[in-house]
């Protein structure tokens, strides 16, 4: 199904907002949108935000204070900014604040999709993946025991209809994986990781292509990217085209900060964050040229981590997306605030 600009943000709003009513248990108004909450998942951070909802007008002062006393008790401050405008307006002052921001790129897939003849893609139980989940934490945060958070996400995922996708390589050992969420009549690719040692080969391209047939006959098809990484260019290649831009600004706790040091490695968000919300993770780089940037990114990386504390949620792959706790390929997902 087509539709003009102004129509696909709205779809891709619904989306976003029929998860949240799925699985928050408070919602509450407030002047510039809505507050919502998980109390059963208090550390999966996409679904405890405060979301902005209007143009404004609003200062920072006031939108820190609604998340100050919505968000009370957690260890995270984090607002989405529907309207990209008035997020980037705001973005200095929220930096300013000691706040992470990123431009969060929701694409709807949108075209046929390349042959990936070759590659061994099967449908595997969630639990199949459990040692690449772990192997992509480790990635990101070595220093981060993440059960707690896998026992929630698995829960959510699975109450969404997850599907998994495994990629195999000749031995027939899974190397990578991708994840498809359902909701009424749309579908996202939440997640996407190839091992590191199995990355440049195309295999990212293979399972997304293959989560995207696994969504079968629904309206939309969506996956996050953070809106200034490469990932973004892959799913372009793949066919999903940009519906919608949101600005998400986040702060961590000092005991969260502590184990969300920046690291080398790089994120998920896609798809959008995965402890918090990784935009779902492509499988890295395609081709030699990609391999460079992704060293060049990793100094970056490195020197950044030497400033400070980077926070993550951002399906990547995805985004794409499944928001966790924050813990999301960091770079990927947010810039350094101070």
């Amino acid at each position: 199904m087509s539709g003009g600009a102004a129509e696909l943000a709205t779809r891709a709003r619904a989306w976003r907002d029929a998860m949240h009513a799925a699985i928050c248990d408070v919602a509450e108004p407030w002047e510039h949108g809505t507050i919502v909450r998980s109390t059963r998942y208090p550390r999966y951070y996409d679904l405890n935000l405060v979301r902005v909802e209007d143009a404004g007008p609003l200062r920072v002062e006031e939108a820190c204070a609604v998340a100050d006393r919505a968000l009370a008790g957690l260890e995270h401050r984090r607002l989405t900014f529907d309207c990209i405008a008035l997020g980037e307006q705001l973005r200095a002052g929220f930096l300013a604040a000691g706040f992470s921001a990123m431009r969060l790129l929701w694409l709807r897939h949108a075209a046929t999709l390349p042959s990936s003849a070759g590659a061994d893609v099967r449908q595997v139980p969630y639990d199949a993946v459990h040692e690449l989940r772990a192997a992509w934490n480790r990635e990101d945060s070595p220093e981060r025991d993440d059960a707690e958070f896998q026992r929630f996400a698995r829960e959510v995922a699975l109450a969404r209809g997850a599907v998994v996708l495994g990629v195999h390589d000749d031995a027939g050992e899974l190397v990578g994986f991708a994840q498809v969420e359902f909701g009424a009549r749309a579908a996202e690719v939440a997640q996407v990781y190839v091992r590191a040692d199995r990355r440049g080969a195309g295999l990212g391209a293979a399972v997304t292509a293959a989560a995207v047939r696994a969504a079968g006959a629904v309206e939309d098809v969506w996956i996050t990217a953070d809106d200034a990484d490469r990932a973004k260019h892959l799913y372009l290649r793949l066919g999903f085209r940009p519906a919608w831009t949101t600005l998400e600004v986040q702060r961590l706790s000092g005991s969260a900060r502590k184990v969300d040091r920046e690291r080398a490695s790089g994120w998920r968000r896609p798809a959008r964050m995965q402890e918090a919300s990784r935009p779902a993770r492509p499988a890295a780089t395609e081709d030699a040229a990609g391999r460079a940037a992704d060293a060049a990114a990793g100094t970056f990386r490195h020197l950044v981590g030497l400033l400070g504390r980077l926070t993550g949620k951002w399906r990547v792959a995805g985004v794409g997306r499944q928001g966790r706790r924050e813990r999301a390929s960091p770079v990927e997902r947010f810039e350094k605030a101070h």
